[in-house]
């Protein structure tokens, strides 16, 4: 036979399986089957367990509580403290008036002042462990509401630890109020040198040796966890409050902190069953049946007065009427330290046991009942606004608001949802990289906070889709999603409806989305804040920028026709380009040294990265669609492999190459070259020209190279139907037509004219070489007699 801590174990197992399973069933939060098979085992119950395993469990219990508070601590970045500033405020404000009415209500329902106070003080309070379970499987703990919540327990459980205080010094037992609150004090400050000195020199010295081993590093941390808990305990604060300190001091190393929760978080799970479990056991139904009216009328105090005073107070300070409800719906239930207080009234003879009582079935039902709102939240949200306008911003101061709400003027193409760290990090990172970005955060001291920054920011709910119909998505390139609990494929699917066609990017999160999971759901790019810090994630987003860019630079290549190949960009290669981009000759250039592709990338030209004596670069730089190339390559050698290359895959191709030796130019020319320049060669002719003709030189210089006499030589081809073929040069009055003269003509057979005479006859096929301005030139292109050739009407 199983000993009777076996047995209760198996029953515990037994109970919550079957009540699990029947609380998934009916689509109940887990926590209330934990409770009632709790319940059900102990005395109200079935009384299967027996007392002396019930110490067991606590055990069981404060370890899952523990583990909580530890991996809450953990989770909380103190560079966001500052955000919640508001959070702390409402927890102030909500304990003072939640018990102010509580203790009003108590002296109502015939209640001592010492027991309405206890009453008051316990109902000001809501549930850590039940909140942070409950929004951890829910995926809430990060969102808005989440974190406002947070910040007010926080506030709530120092307010516990003083309520504590001031209830042992009332029945004049214990030392004074200043004698105890000396002691605190003495307590926080050795408290806070054993935190600096082991935040500040233990755990960065070591957490890197320890984290070698992934089992090592989940040992240190349970140490940790439980030393402090074990501290904070002796020295009068909660166990609770030692827990969540040791999470906070590993917190700020971020590379450490997935891997840690990860190991810890099954563990959490297993043991706070436990808790729940143990809390079921404690309660008993024997004689208060003559309470359920004040019990009633306390649960119906926590779970509708506590969310309507929080909305209230929410509303006030300017927060949105979805985020006051929801954070009102969080709270709605009294907390575990309400019972811890009752129980020390009980001990100093404030109170009777009736009270404990109450507030014990209280507690449990609220439970309950604030259970269902909180998974039922969004839900229950959409109702209450969609059928009470009247509650939308009542309170709120609207032009403060609406300034935050304001989406500045500018243009915008990169949108980051959620100012955190990590995408407060993304956001500056953009902006350095002068990068025209909007960022959208749900938490209004943030939002002003970064306004005074000078930071293009909005206060907004992406659920709200009057608010997202303000937002250009058409401009937008990137939507950067870095809300944990945000229903991506909700929110992809609206923006999409706004015209969003860019890429959206959002970051894991290991309770509510894997990679796996938002692969599935189509999303472009993503992020693991565990592995990818948000630096690595912006580089992933420059990354994708570029990967795109040259996809959409290769596809325009591929729509490319007659346009020309630049093979090489050293100096002639730049001057070509130049020349041709001031022209608006349509060009690819070919280059494969890695120091000039930041230029090409500066200046927007169309370039293949890679060697242009390869077949298949030349094919991806639209050789089979090309009307020249220019081989400007550094050495003679890589030139004729390079015309051979080009001749062999388009025939007629008109290539130009460079020749450093003159003795080189009949082996281009052999090669396929149409025409070969020896810069050399040609620099000397250009030297003499100076120095023997300095007027033409001047001349030609003005004339090739931008002048302030507005002239240009420029080539037209006669169209085969011109009105001009069979005509004399006189008989056309070319000259009185277009105002241009005719310096040269191009036969179609090779032959050159130069200073063709009033009787030249044009012939099909002829190119003139004349010389003129700019207007001149555009009262050329809308000729139909000819094109120029290069230009946009040239016909092949």
């Amino acid at each position: 036979m199983p000993n009777s801590l076996t047995l209760s174990l198996l029953y515990i197992i037994l109970g919550i399986t079957l009540l699990s399973l029947v609380s998934n069933k009916l689509k109940l939060p887990l926590i209330i089957g934990y409770i009632i098979a709790g319940i059900l085992l102990g005395d109200a119950g079935f009384k299967l367990i027996q007392l002396e395993n019930v110490e067991v469990l606590h055990l069981i219990s404060d370890l899952g509580l523990t583990f909580l508070l530890f991996i809450v601590g953990l989770k909380l970045d103190i560079t966001s403290l500052k955000s919640m500033k508001s959070a702390f405020l409402l927890g102030v404000l909500k304990i003072i008036v939640i018990m102010g009415l509580g203790f009003a209500l108590s002296l109502a329902l015939g209640f001592g002042v010492a027991a309405s106070l206890i009453i008051g003080c316990g109902l000001s309070f809501s549930s850590t462990i039940v909140i942070v379970k409950i929004l951890s499987d829910k995926g809430d703990l990060d969102s808005l509401p989440g974190r406002v919540a947070m910040g007010t327990l926080i506030v709530e459980d120092i307010a516990a630890v003083v309520a504590l205080i001031v209830i042992n010094t009332m029945s004049g037992n214990g030392s004074s109020l200043t004698g105890q609150l000396i002691l605190m004090g003495k307590n926080v400050l050795i408290l806070f040198l054993i935190v600096f000195l082991v935040g500040k020199f233990i755990i960065p010295k070591f957490l890197k040796t320890w984290a070698k081993s992934p089992e090592l590093l989940m040992v240190i941390s349970i140490f940790f966890a439980i030393i402090f808990a074990a501290m904070c305990d002796d020295f009068g604060f909660s166990k609770e409050v030692g827990a969540f300190i040791a999470g906070m001091m590993f917190a700020p190393h971020k590379e450490f902190r997935g891997m840690i929760s990860s190991k810890l978080a099954s563990i959490r799970d297993i043991t706070l069953i436990f808790f729940f479990v143990d809390f079921g056991l404690l309660v008993k139904f024997d004689h208060f049946s003559h309470l359920l009216p004040k019990i009633l009328i306390f649960v119906a105090f926590s779970v509708l007065m506590k969310p309507i005073i929080a909305y209230i107070l929410m509303n006030y300070m300017k927060y949105k009427k979805t985020t006051a409800l929801k954070t009102g719906l969080i709270l709605s239930q009294i907390s575990e330290f309400s019972l811890i207080i009752v129980a020390m009234g009980i001990y100093q003879k404030l109170i009777d046991n009736e009270i404990l009582t109450i507030i014990g079935v209280t507690l449990i039902i609220s439970i309950f009942l604030s259970s269902f709102l909180i998974n039922y939240m969004d839900n229950i949200t959409s109702l209450l606004t969609a059928k009470f306008k009247f509650v939308d911003n009542k309170w709120q101061r609207e032009s403060s608001f609406e300034s935050l709400n304001s989406v500045p003027s500018a243009p915008f193409n990169n949108l980051i949802i959620g100012a955190d760290s990590f995408g407060t990090a993304l956001y500056e990172d953009m902006v350095e990289t002068n990068r025209p970005v909007l960022s959208i955060d749900f938490d209004p001291i943030n939002v002003a906070a970064a306004r005074a920054e000078g930071k293009n920011i909005v206060y907004g709910d992406i659920t709200d889709r009057q608010f997202l119909n303000t937002i250009n998505f058409k401009e937008m390139k990137w939507v950067i999603n870095t809300v944990a609990d945000a229903n991506h494929k909700e929110f992809m699917g609206i923006i999409k409806k706004y015209g969003f066609t860019g890429l959206y990017a959002a970051k894991t999160d290991m309770e509510n989305y894997s990679k796996e999971d938002l692969e599935k759901l189509g999303v472009d790019l993503i992020f693991e804040p565990y592995i990818n810090a948000a630096k690595e994630a912006f580089y992933m987003i420059l990354d994708r920028d570029e990967m795109i860019k040259k996809e959409k630079m290769r596809t325009d290549i591929a729509k490319l026709r007659d346009h020309y190949i630049i093979c090489g960009y050293g100096r002639m290669g730049r001057q070509v380009a130049t020349d041709f981009q001031n022209e608006n000759i349509p060009f690819v250039v070919v280059e494969d040294n890695p120091e000039n592709i930041d230029e090409l990338n500066e200046k927007q030209y169309y370039h293949i990265i890679g060697k242009a004596e390869n077949d298949e670069i030349l094919k991806a730089a639209g050789i089979e669609n090309a009307k020249g190339l220019i081989a400007v390559s550094p050495t003679d050698e890589l030139n004729v492999f390079i015309v051979l290359t080009a001749r062999n895959l388009n025939k007629n191709l008109d290539i130009v190459a460079r020749s450093i030796l003159e003795g080189n130019k009949d082996k281009l020319k052999s090669a396929g070259a149409n025409k070969v320049i020896s810069p050399y060669v040609f620099g000397g002719r250009k030297i003499a020209s100076a120095v023997l003709r300095p007027t033409v030189f001047e001349f030609n210089e003005k004339t090739y190279h931008g002048n302030d006499y507005d002239i240009t030589f420029e080539e037209l081809k006669l169209n085969d139907d011109s009105s001009f073929i069979g005509k004399s040069l006189v008989e056309s009055n070319f000259r009185k037509t277009y105002g241009v003269t005719i310096v040269a003509i191009k036969r179609a057979d090779g032959e050159f004219i130069t200073n063709p005479s009033f009787d030249l006859i044009f012939e099909k096929g002829d190119i003139l070489v004349v010389i003129a301005n700019a207007a001149e030139v555009h009262k050329l292109e809308n000729s139909s007699d000819f094109n120029l050739v290069n230009g946009k009407n040239l016909e092949n």
